[in-house]
């Protein structure tokens, strides 16, 4: 459906010379459009039954602080073996910023949750205490707690159903009370990552094509000890997002840019000794 995104490097340097600066926008613009409308259509119910998607064992790593910049883990990312290419299209009408703006009108109702669960509204309680819970912990640990934790928190339901739209990126507060899709459980998550000190910079939400069932889905990747792990809601083991694959990126949003992925090339899983994150 994107023929675009599967190749390598010459798709890249293809890119580079075939858009101006002034078409490439309006060309990342209708690739935004069509993802949104895969994932819309298709993204799956968290923990879906009988899914069966495999995901690596992790190597154990060295400890770093939480909210690694993202350049420092990897000089060119490529998050399920993509290449990366950094775009100037403006945020203000991405979805994502859109709901951000949100978050942080809530801000306040989180706090005040924190101060006191009695008072909390019931559809927040159960985050709040468990991000209580997770503050206690570091590294790894905190990062799979957090990831299954989560999936089990919210109801899946799609966009239509809970906001009766056929796109709806949705807050916490909205997302735990309605219930939500894939980027709800994403959003979810990278507010609660930041909460627990991550930077922006080791966050990005990605739009990627699972290829195994055919269906577009949306994603958490975090960086952490120098490694790039996806936070899905699918699997409730944090994956390193470069041995997973099945997905094939789209796009991917963080708080201030966006990035168009191309060059997909599908790896082989390698057979490794693995070993238990710290």
């Amino acid at each position: 459906m994107l023929p675009f995104f599967i190749g390598g490097h010459a798709q890249l340097a293809h890119a580079h010379h075939s858009f101006s600066k002034n078409l490439f926008p309006a060309y990342f613009k209708s690739i935004i459009a069509v993802a949104l409308i895969i994932i819309s259509a298709t993204c799956m119910p968290a923990r879906a039954a009988n899914m069966n998607v495999p995901h690596p064992r992790l190597v154990a790593t060295s400890p770093v602080a939480p909210g690694e910049n993202f350049k420092a883990a990897h000089q060119r990312p490529r998050i399920f073996q993509s290449l990366i290419i950094k775009t100037n299209t403006p945020q203000a009408s991405s979805p994502f910023v859109s709901v951000l703006k949100t978050v942080e009108a809530e801000k306040t109702l989180y706090k005040n949750c924190d101060v006191s669960l009695k008072t909390c509204p019931a559809h927040l309680r159960r985050w709040r205490a468990r991000m209580h819970e997770l503050r206690k912990l570091k590294g790894y640990t905190q990062l799979a707690r957090l990831n299954a934790e989560l999936n089990a928190l919210a109801r899946y339901k799609t966009d239509a159903h809970a906001f009766g739209r056929n796109d709806y990126w949705a807050s916490p507060a909205q997302m735990l009370s309605a219930g939500g899709d894939c980027e709800d459980f994403a959003i979810l998550k990278y507010v609660s990552m930041r909460e627990l000190g991550y930077s922006q910079d080791a966050l990005r939400l990605v739009i990627v094509q699972d290829t195994k069932r055919k269906a577009g889905h949306a994603i958490l990747t975090v960086v952490l000890n120098g490694k790039i792990y996806a936070l899905d809601s699918l699997m409730d083991a944090p994956a390193q997002a470069n041995e997973i694959t099945h997905y094939r990126p789209v796009y991917s949003l963080s708080a201030t840019q966006r990035w168009l992925h191309v060059g997909y090339k599908k790896r082989v899983p390698k057979q490794v000794a693995h070993s238990k994150p710290d």
